[in-house]
């Protein structure tokens, strides 16, 4: 089989992070392995964590410390580092299913497949809301497009959480760093760019065989961390176009975002004054703060604190 590196990228989450390493060095493969782990900068225990496991692991593990605070930084540091044809990644607060590295390498005996992505099911801490699905989902890394492999098409893309790469097409900083989760900032989209840059010369292949275990934190079930997240992602999709030279008119993007401020808004006092919120309506919300998001990073992107400061406190 093709040998692989697994790369998990993590900060400050060593409580939650030795289980989904465990997850990662348990899982049998046929594939020969590695484990890198790169630490963002955290100032807890991680570092311990990481050496304790790497102890009895039976095949390579390898602690990276990357200091300045970026997902994607964190991840091109972590594919330097790498030696494997192929880089499967998945986060610190996940768990791998029994099975996930064989079968998210398999589709790669195709030499047209260039990008593979899984299934992101939820590992919920208590009873989700009803309206926690869609849109509201994905915005938690929650990803199901189905039981059927099938190849992946019409924007359709996996999601960072579950994925792999031929190292070959990565090169050494493949991820752009104005995009991505960052400290005190969540703008996603940091894998949009490149999928859709390899989507071009290479298929990208969804397998649903390769499972994992998003463990949702209880602080991220509600509205209004949804609402942030939704407004990051916005953030994340306009830097993602402006990445690939998309333009927007800043006159036209300060009346858009004073237009879906007023909407966003609208919307979300007029959710607060249901009793019970249906999924349809929640989607509603989030979109028109996704909206708002793209709209500000447009309107403001020229002052990074500024911009930061909208991103952290209008959700």
């Amino acid at each position: 089989m093709i040998p692989v590196t697994v790369l998990v990228c993590t900060r400050n989450r060593a409580a939650i992070l030795e289980e989904g390493l465990f997850s990662i060095i348990a899982d049998q493969a046929a594939s020969g392995r590695e484990l890198v782990v790169v630490d963002n900068g955290s100032t807890d225990n991680t570092a311990a964590v990481v050496s304790e496991l790497a102890r009895t692991a039976p095949f390579p593990v390898r602690y990276v410390h990357e200091p300045v605070a970026g997902h994607s930084l964190a991840r091109n540091t972590g594919i330097r580092e790498s030696s494997g044809e192929l880089v499967l990644f998945t986060d610190d607060d996940t768990l791998v299913e029994k099975g996930w590295t064989d079968a998210l390498v398999a589709p790669f005996t195709d030499p047209a497949v260039g990008v593979v992505g899984g299934r992101i099911l939820p590992q919920w801490p208590s009873e989700p809301p009803v309206w926690l699905t869609g849109l509201a989902a994905e915005l938690l890394a929650i990803k199901d497009l189905g039981d059927a492999p099938r190849e992946l098409s019409g924007g359709e893309m996996p999601i960072g959480a579950n994925m792999a790469i031929r190292r070959r097409l990565l090169g050494d900083d493949p991820f752009d760093t104005s995009t991505g989760n960052r400290d005190g900032e969540v703008a996603g989209y940091d894998e949009v760019a490149l999928i859709d840059r390899l989507s071009r010369s290479h298929q990208v292949a969804y397998t649903p065989a390769a499972v994992v275990r998003h463990r949702v934190a209880r602080a991220r079930m509600t509205r209004a961390s949804i609402r942030r997240a939704a407004l990051h992602n916005g953030f994340g999709q306009t830097r993602y176009e402006r990445a690939i030279g998309r333009r927007h008119g800043w006159p036209a993007a300060v009346l858009g975002s004073l237009q879906w401020s007023a909407r966003a808004t609208l919307r979300r006092l007029r959710n607060n004054r249901r009793a019970e919120l249906s999924p349809a309506e929640a989607e509603w919300e989030f979109a028109f703060y996704r909206r708002l998001g793209s709209e500000l990073d447009a309107a403001t992107w020229r002052s990074a604190s500024l911009n930061s400061w909208l991103m952290n406190h209008l959700a």
